[in-house]
């Protein structure tokens, strides 16, 4: 019995934490199939990301990353100069 093939992309304009996470696959060697089982995910959502059908879910691609052993980490970014933070709106002084 022939493996299933490794995804590719379909469609222009894929989100990039959609090409992260097919890298990802790619270099774990796992199909969508052995991924779906693995993150929980419906068999055709990793294809539905690539092809632009469906726009990912944070939950979905973080899922999934865990699958491949891979997590999310939020980082904040610098704040556009003279621009005050929603605390400094809030409470009045700079943080």
């Amino acid at each position: 019995m022939r493996k299933p093939e490794l995804p590719t992309f379909a469609a222009e304009g894929v989100d990039p934490i959609v090409k992260i996470l097919t890298e990802a696959q790619i270099a774990a060697g796992m199909t969508d199939a052995e991924l779906c089982r693995a993150a929980g995910l419906s068999r055709n959502t990793p294809s539905c990301w690539r092809r632009n059908k469906n726009g990912p879910t944070l939950k979905g691609i973080r899922r999934a990353l865990n699958a491949l052993g891979y997590d999310i980490k939020v980082v904040r970014l610098p704040r556009p100069e003279g621009r005050p933070s929603l605390v400094e709106r809030i409470m009045g002084y700079e943080v």
